[in-house]
């Protein structure tokens, strides 16, 4: 409808002189309007459509930041991408931030966060795209010899006690666990740079995770890639 009255509206405010005066102007005008009143069902039904077609279009959109189909198979960034896929963990991390319920000092450093990191891990590999999950509670298998079916953590006070050995070797490791000793972090790494496949695996997260994780655990699902997809989805549903 705007399109069919726009002509009209820019011959009425075009600095021409004397164009929208001018007598065949005036006359094609004059068959514009009558073709559009006595079509005036048929043109808003076409209207209808169009819209209703946008809608449906809009329901189908696929919103997805995978940068990497943007260059050649043997461009250097692609192939660089690749080494990592193939050869290294992967190209990004996903986050599960545990945090016990159950108040005090430590809280993280329990059997019961063990074993809770420990699933995480488990689940995070159930995904296609990570093959390399690491946490506090690898460390403590390998301190422990524990078997990989057994979940069979020491005292709260034994693994405050090897984290702290632990620590003092390898400082590194402070960044599986949250400064107060509140909050356990377990991270998956991600072998693709797919924002439509990381909400994905979110989704898959979520479910698992509430069917893994006992009622005294919060989780929370983070991580670079899953920020940047998220920001992704609100950027592109926010410009439509």
């Amino acid at each position: 409808l705007l399109a069919l009255s726009f002509p009209a509206a820019m011959a009425s405010i075009i600095p021409i002189s004397g164009l929208s005066h001018n007598p065949r102007v005036q006359r094609g005008f004059q068959v514009h309007a009558d073709f559009v009143i006595r079509h005036a069902r048929p043109i808003l039904g076409a209207f209808v459509i169009v819209i209703a077609v946008g809608i449906f279009g809009v329901t189908r959109l696929r919103i997805d930041t995978n940068w990497a189909e943007n260059f050649r198979a043997d461009n250097p960034v692609r192939q660089t991408l690749r080494f990592f896929e193939t050869k290294l963990a992967g190209v990004g991390g996903l986050v599960v931030v545990l945090e016990s319920k159950k108040t005090g000092a430590d809280s993280a450093l329990t059997p019961e966060m063990a074993v809770a990191a420990d699933r995480v891990e488990s689940v995070l590999k159930e995904i296609d795209e990570v093959d390399y999950t690491i946490s506090l509670a690898g460390y403590f298998r390998h301190m422990n010899g524990i078997v990989a079916e057994s979940r069979s953590f020491p005292s709260a006070g034994t693994l405050t006690r090897q984290y702290r050995t632990l620590f003092e070797r390898h400082p590194e490791v402070s960044r599986f666990i949250s400064n107060d000793w509140q909050q356990l972090a377990v991270i998956g790494w991600s072998k693709t740079v797919s924002s439509e496949r990381t909400l994905e695996m979110e989704a898959f997260l979520t479910k698992r995770l509430a069917e893994e994780l006992g009622p005294d655990v919060k989780y929370q699902i983070t991580g670079s890639l899953l920020l940047v997809a998220r920001t992704a989805r609100a950027m592109t549903w926010g410009m439509l």
